[in-house]
């Protein structure tokens, strides 16, 4: 799979990623680190514990580095949920979480693929 393919079918923007990642191969580099942060783990475990002030950490975490990768529908999910543990709203953080997670094994299936 080239690069252009994988950012359409997670619904991000190739050429907005571009402007950041520059070519396609530091591209890859860069979306191979994704494997390798543990906000998403931080964030499961956060919010499994009820505590609000770690989980906006852990999703403040996760949406910066999904939106300077250009993560499509993951960004979106990420910014979202991030705003709800911002104000501290735990409950509707944690119902949202099934909506972050299908865009964040979306991601991690098409992240295989490349």
């Amino acid at each position: 799979m080239e690069i252009k393919e994988f950012y359409e079918m997670i619904g991000g923007d190739y050429e907005d990623a571009m402007t950041r990642l520059l070519n396609d191969d530091f591209a890859k580099r860069m979306l191979a680190s994704f494997h390798g942060d543990k906000s998403f783990e931080g964030l499961v475990r956060a919010v499994e514990n009820g505590d609000v002030k770690e989980a906006f950490a852990m999703s403040h975490a996760l949406k910066g580095l999904c939106g300077n990768l250009g993560l499509g529908r993951l960004t979106e999910a990420a910014v979202l949920i991030t705003e709800y543990f911002r104000a501290g709203d735990l409950d509707s953080g944690r119902e949202y979480m099934p909506v972050l997670q299908k865009a964040y094994d979306e991601v991690t299936e098409k992240l295989r693929e490349l």
